[in-house]
């Protein structure tokens, strides 16, 4: 009954409602059909916020979690700017009581994630899940030689956007990282401009050049820099 009103009502929130009290009350033996249900409504709109919503909680609520970090690798496969799937993926590695949390799983998913930056450098979305994976733990985030090498592959290269790169290495400095020579070196390749002593300083002034949409972003986290960030 409720399949049939999706075929043409699937962002009706009541419709989901109704679904998840019945669920609710069948109980884990329905974890596999409602996990199947919501993928088929993920075939046709991937950022569809009901499904995906209704998805965590049958993962929560009725289990279901041994398949659903490779259902994300289908879906980052088919299409790695999914922003929606790189969010849930890391909704199960911090959420699944199978793989032992953020720290256990954060060797590997960083170089899952580096593989899929250096495959796309534009996407965003990845950028911001390899610093996801650092959340709560900034030693890490500035000591582990996997992130800023990733910065420097990237800025090294002619073929792609750099944005990213610069906006990962200005949160590492700000964050306190040391810059080394390499990574001096890298930034002031891209500089147009008369090179800055203070190393964020410059990565502030090209990502105003380079992502001029958000330049007066860019001209406010400038005014923000503490002169540690060198």
């Amino acid at each position: 009954f409720i399949e049939r009103i999706a075929e043409d009502n699937s962002k009706n929130y009541q419709l989901w409602h109704h679904r998840r009290w019945v669920a609710e009350k069948l109980g884990p033996d329905v974890a596999g059909r409602e996990l199947e249900f919501t993928r088929r409504v993920l075939s046709l709109d991937a950022k569809h916020y009901h499904a995906w919503s209704h998805r965590q909680w049958t993962l929560r609520a009725l289990g279901g979690w041994e398949d659903e970090l490779d259902y994300c690798h289908e879906l980052l496969e088919a299409d790695v700017f999914n922003n929606s799937a790189w969010n849930q993926r890391y909704y199960v590695i911090t959420q699944s009581p199978l793989l032992g949390g953020l720290e256990a799983m954060r060797e590997s998913e960083v170089s899952y994630t580096i593989k899929a930056i250096l495959t796309n450098p534009a996407n965003e979305s990845s950028w911001r899940y390899l610093k996801a994976l650092y959340k709560d733990d900034k030693e890490s985030w500035i000591s582990d030689p996997s992130v800023s090498s990733v910065c420097l592959n990237v800025l090294s290269r002619t073929d792609c956007f750099h944005g990213f790169a610069l906006s990962t290495l200005l949160d590492l400095l700000c964050d306190g990282l040391r810059p080394t020579n390499e990574h001096k070196d890298s930034v002031r390749a891209l500089a147009n401009e008369e090179p800055e002593t203070n190393l964020a300083n410059l990565v502030c002034t090209i990502l105003g050049r380079v992502d001029p949409v958000r330049a007066n972003y860019w001209a406010w986290r400038k005014s923000k820099i503490t002169v540690a960030a060198i």
